[in-house]
């Protein structure tokens, strides 16, 4: 389904002119398939992408706004030379190990998400020069014609679909219809959330290991300490 079935798909939905519409532009139309777009990615994370970088001498923090530019956010990092995926932890941790562990220098184990955006190497290494794999969920490319296709799937195509005739009724201060649309919509949203195993990732990936003597800490090389 590309941008254009989309497109009139909305339109028929809503009684209007495929052709002539009454309520709304195309230009319109196609900004709120795109607004359907990153909603839905944001909510069920459906596009995720992979970039590796060079690790830089002596840098803690590290900015994805330059390394990929539609990085949504990093959920994973690994060293894919020694075959070591690093454990994400929070700056709270750190700081109540270490207030100065932004100095502590040495090859990372661990990765610090700071913001959607941002995040820190634990310990950073002074050399650099060695390869680092972020896997992070995309947001999606803009569909700049009508034959341009989404990067979701049929069924989720559809989602995009209800979305548009959920702010075509909110246009028409149709509210009650436009609640059960967007209802409707995030049982879509749900089922792709489903689908991805996103929830049982965000456990593997983000929480720590709770078994008694398996602290986060270690393996750790507390002499620096």
């Amino acid at each position: 389904m590309n941008r254009l079935d989309m497109q009139t798909r909305i339109l028929e939905k809503l009684n209007e002119s495929t052709t002539n519409p009454q309520f709304w532009s195309t230009s319109q139309i196609d900004d709120v398939i795109q607004e359907a777009q990153e909603v839905l990615a944001e909510e069920s994370r459906l596009i995720w992408r992979s970039v590796t970088i060079t690790a830089r001498p002596g840098t803690s923090y590290y900015q994805m706004r330059g390394i990929a530019a539609d990085c949504m956010t990093p959920y994973r990092l690994s060293l894919p030379d020694d075959r070591i995926r690093l454990r994400a932890v929070s700056p709270v941790q750190l700081d109540a190990y270490h207030l100065l562990w932004e100095t502590v220098t040495g090859t990372p184990r661990w990765w610090v998400p700071i913001d959607w955006q941002t995040f820190a190497l634990f310990p950073h290494s002074i050399q650099g020069g060695h390869p680092i794999r972020i896997d992070y969920y995309a947001w999606p490319p803009v569909l700049l014609d009508d034959n341009d296709t989404p990067e979701f799937g049929v069924a989720d195509m559809d989602a995009l679909v209800i979305y548009g005739v959920y702010m075509g009724l909110l246009k028409r201060w149709d509210v009650g219809r436009a609640t059960v649309l967007f209802e409707k919509f995030m049982r879509r949203v749900n089922k792709s959330r489903s689908n991805t195993g996103m929830d049982s990732e965000d456990g593997r990936t983000w929480q720590q290991a709770q078994e008694p003597g398996v602290p986060f800490l270690q393996g750790l090389d507390m002499s620096y300490r």
